[in-house]
């Protein structure tokens, strides 16, 4: 009795090992994955914030009200003045498209990179925190950068002068003149808002998937645990080598026939009395045994 239970507890002990080792590797798998796609993800989304960032540069840059209030600017430096400006068509537009796309910023300066337009009135006029030496010898930018407003995903766009817009391309000297640049920039909270929600859907799927890992491995290990008949392994090789042992020792032949009628146990004294050669997993018939003997 007391063999028997400590059998079973071996048993459980042995199921409960391949049971951890199952949810273990369900985990890494899933911990795996899920890390790997949140990666994915805020890449994913820091590009797509500087991507719209750039479309929207792209588009204010060429807005021909916008070009001609800044060639205008650009054209009689130091005479506006940060009320003035304020209440200027740069400021005005810059922060109609602020507003309508819901952009941390939309930022004009002229061609020395002081603000023509700013979310906040009291930096109009003033040199912008970031570098504007990209944009305003004509190439466009796409940065991750701190400025007065925080951290954001940015691009900047160089502003052209309207009188040269129409120039035919094959004209001498057809690169428009740069009067200036727009910088529109996204929060990195707002990024990151996008990345937590991504995350946590994320999270859920995670959770599902080693939830169903988990129930997975209960009813293999369970099933496991019935299909050793509660040994560990261990033991399970000792019986096959008494097993073996018995056989071998007794001096009678002992042969053991499956349901299916084929070969299960054969000692080496069944096999030289039968003149047998390989006979485990085939049918009496099939090794060639005469049909009295069979019956």
């Amino acid at each position: 009795m007391g063999e028997a239970t400590g059998r079973r507890r071996a048993g459980l002990d042995f199921a409960r090992r391949t049971l951890v080792l199952q949810l273990l590797v369900v985990l890494v798998v899933v911990g795996i994955a899920t890390i790997a796609y949140g990666l994915l993800s805020s890449s994913e989304n820091r590009d797509e914030a500087q991507a719209t960032a750039l479309a929207i540069a792209r588009t204010a840059a060429e807005d021909p009200a916008l070009r001609a209030a800044v060639t205008a600017e650009t054209a009689d430096p130091g005479v506006a003045t940060a009320s003035t400006l304020a209440d200027g068509p740069v400021q005005l537009t810059a922060e109609a498209v602020r507003e309508r796309t819901g952009a941390l910023f939309v930022v004009v300066t002229d061609d020395r990179g002081l603000r023509l337009a700013h979310p906040d009135a009291s930096e109009l006029g003033q040199r912008v925190s970031t570098d504007p030496t990209v944009a305003l010898a004509g190439r466009e930018e796409v940065t991750w950068a701190t400025g007065t407003l925080g951290e954001s995903a940015r691009a900047k766009v160089p502003v052209r002068a309207l009188a040269d817009a129409d120039a035919p391309d094959d004209a001498p000297g057809d690169d428009a003149r740069v009067v200036g640049e727009v910088s529109v920039g996204f929060a990195a909270a707002t990024v990151r808002d996008s990345i937590g929600v991504d995350v946590a859907a994320i999270a859920v799927v995670a959770l599902l998937a080693l939830g169903v890992g988990a129930v997975a491995s209960g009813i293999l290990s369970r099933r496991l645990a019935r299909l050793t008949l509660g040994l560990q392994p261990s033991e399970l090789a000792g019986l096959v080598q008494d097993q073996a042992a018995v056989l071998s020792g007794v001096g009678e032949g002992v042969l053991g026939i499956g349901p299916d009628g084929r070969v299960t146990v054969c000692n080496p004294r069944a096999a030289a009395l039968l003149g047998l050669v390989d006979p485990v997993g085939r049918t009496l018939a099939d090794l060639g045994v005469a049909p009295v003997l069979r019956d």
